[in-house]
């Protein structure tokens, strides 16, 4: 049991706030009905109100609960002495702890908070502050070494081994509670597809390819080559395969060899390789060719800033010819060079859409089947895309 159990506030006497800045903290994480592992913070020492700190969620595209603050009640203050003590505590939003995609309207906001209270060096724990669509546990894994979004919020923040820090979340969260010194947080809203973020989501890249590098040097068995910061693969167009049978081309091997007859082909599939391994590939290639997924979050990661990049995007449309249009954003803002071919259903996927659907969610559904490519359409994106790409010798 909990040395501090959470407590339900009372909102309508709550302060909100968009920011914590606490002495003397104490975190203690709790479950309830849409995910596990909310937090509470409570002080030891009397603060006044209670508060409760919001964040700009990405997917609701409002200001939703993120974390609760309260008083520790006369008992509690009593029992306080068997929590473990740190320094230093930074709070780190979480919308999605699998989704590169969702995090990256986090991460790089949460890297300039932390940056700017360890620039000193001394020891930090990083807290997740877990919206409720993270849904930990009611439908998305609930243990961190599966987490691939949360290392994604923290490799540019650490160059420790991933499993050490699933080891260390691992830690924090089973803890019947975890007292701070001071205690940081600061969930400002963030749109990588805003041409006004592009140079913040730049810092927050190169920050994340440094520690990205440091981990690969260690690793035992590496399964991508580590290029110099700033060198760039020989003209290979990466083409990014499914691993499992969802937003899978069902066509591939027929693409594969119309691909390979007129470029230097590397296909690799981005499950089978670690988040840091990712990161570096992506950053030492030029052109992307991918179905519409988490594969192309990886967009900022490209060198679009030192020389021309370009992605191709296989992409559903529906009966209306509307696509989802998040990464021809991205791209755009980042200046990489966007194409899109449009795909069909394979087989009559549904995607698990039900007639009780409106036309927005079927699509969003539809987007996780199989798709068909037009063979000729591809590969005469694909051919633009490089030939925009190449540097002449």
């Amino acid at each position: 049991m909990a040395v501090l159990p959470p407590r339900v506030l009372a909102d309508a006497a709550a302060q909100f706030v968009l920011a914590l800045s606490l002495r003397n903290a104490c975190a203690t994480f709790f479950d309830d009905r849409v995910s596990m592992h909310r937090v509470q913070l409570v002080l030891p020492e009397r603060g006044g109100d209670e508060q409760v700190l919001h964040g700009f969620n990405e997917r609701s595209l409002t200001y939703l609960r993120l974390a609760t603050v309260r008083d520790a009640a006369e008992h509690e203050r009593r029992t306080i002495a068997r929590c473990e003590r740190r320094p230093l505590g930074i709070g780190l939003t979480v919308s999605h702890m699998n989704s590169v995609y969702h995090q990256m309207f986090h991460a790089p906001p949460g890297w300039e908070t932390a940056h700017a209270w360890t620039d000193g060096g001394g020891p930090v724990t990083f807290v997740p502050l877990v919206f409720a669509s993270a849904a930990i546990g009611r439908g998305k894994p609930a243990q961190p070494w599966r987490w691939h979004g949360w290392e994604f919020t923290l490799r540019a923040l650490t160059d420790r081994p991933w499993a050490e820090l699933a080891r260390a979340t691992s830690r924090l969260l089973l803890a019947p509670c975890t007292c701070f010194d001071r205690f940081e947080a600061h969930p400002a809203p963030f749109n990588p597809g805003a041409r006004g973020n592009a140079a913040r989501l730049r810092a927050f890249r190169d920050a994340a390819l440094q520690r990205a590098r440091r981990v690969h040097a260690l690793a035992v068995a590496p399964r991508v080559e580590a290029y110099p910061e700033g060198a760039v693969a020989a003209q290979d167009v990466l083409y990014v395969s499914r691993a499992e049978g969802r937003r899978a081309v069902s066509n591939e091997l027929v693409l594969l060899a119309a691909l390979s007859a007129q470029h230097r082909l590397k296909r690799v599939v981005l499950e089978g390789l670690s988040l840091s391994e990712q990161m570096l590939l992506v950053a030492a290639s030029t052109t992307i060719v991918a179905v519409h997924g988490q594969a192309l979050a990886w967009v900022p990661f490209l060198p679009y800033e030192r020389r021309r990049t370009a992605v191709v995007e296989l992409v559903l449309n529906n009966q209306k010819k509307r696509f989802n249009d998040c990464y021809s954003v991205w791209c755009k803002a980042l200046g990489v060079r966007y194409f899109r071919v449009a795909a069909q259903l394979t087989g009559g996927c549904t995607g698990g859409a039900t007639n009780r659907d409106n036309e927005a969610v079927r699509q969003n559904k539809l987007l996780s089947c199989n798709v068909t490519v037009d063979i000729g359409q591809t590969v005469a994106a694909t051919r633009v895309a490089a030939q925009m790409t190449e540097v002449k010798s």
